[in-house]
């Protein structure tokens, strides 16, 4: 009886742990096809990310950072941001990006206003503003993109916390999102630019390194 009883208790063990074992591994296969079926819609555009720090959408307007040959297009005034990135403010940091404008079949040479340059976050990632321009156009304040130019590079430097100049930090700046404003312009100028498309492409945005001979 006792027998009896022992493998009835270990058949019914090894039947839930068997069922135990299915039920994991059907978990497993559809969190894997989850994975894969949210990489696709990512890739093709059916899901949208959204920044850690505000929500705002990036999948459309993310710039590519360190990646060559990746452009960004913009028809008509736009603001393109990078993700967050962490900073230290007592480095130097250099940002560039090649840009080029194109113009309506009937403009000759015509002209995109064209900003470069970070928005700050601090500690919490919270964006913070004060001091000179609604971000810091360290790489390019509103430069003239002529169409018949073909693709300019727009460089610069940011570093140190400040609001007395574009070239500094805000003051707590801890995070930053390389930000670009395409075909950018305001009252008369206007007619200028309105039907441009401004492309962006291989930005850059890296720290200078303070090089000391071994001892």
């Amino acid at each position: 009886m006792v027998n009896e009883g022992f493998k009835s208790h270990s058949m019914k063990s090894s039947a839930f742990f068997t069922a135990l074992s299915f039920y994991a591994r059907v978990l497993t296969g559809v969190l894997a096809a989850i994975g894969i079926v949210s990489i696709i819609s990512l890739q093709t555009g059916w899901l949208t990310l959204f920044s850690e720090a505000d929500g705002r959408a990036l999948q459309s307007d993310a710039l590519p950072l360190n990646v060559r040959e990746s452009t960004v297009a913009a028809n008509g005034k736009k603001v393109v941001m990078s993700q967050i990135i962490p900073v230290d403010s007592s480095l130097t940091y250099d940002i560039s990006a090649e840009v080029r404008s194109i113009a309506p079949a009937n403009v000759k040479n015509g002209v995109a206003l064209t900003y470069l340059g970070v928005a700050t976050f601090d500690k919490d990632k919270k964006e913070t503003r004060g001091g000179p321009g609604t971000y810091r156009y360290a790489g390019a304040s509103n430069f003239r993109l002529y169409s018949d130019a073909g693709w300019r590079v727009l460089s610069g430097s940011i570093t140190g916390e400040g609001d007395e100049a574009h070239t500094q930090f805000r003051p707590g700046t801890r995070y930053v999102r390389i930000v670009a404003l395409l075909n950018y312009v305001s009252g008369d100028q206007q007619a200028e630019t309105e039907d441009m498309t401004t492309e962006i492409r291989n930005v850059r945005f890296t720290p200078r390194l303070n090089m000391n001979s071994a001892k």
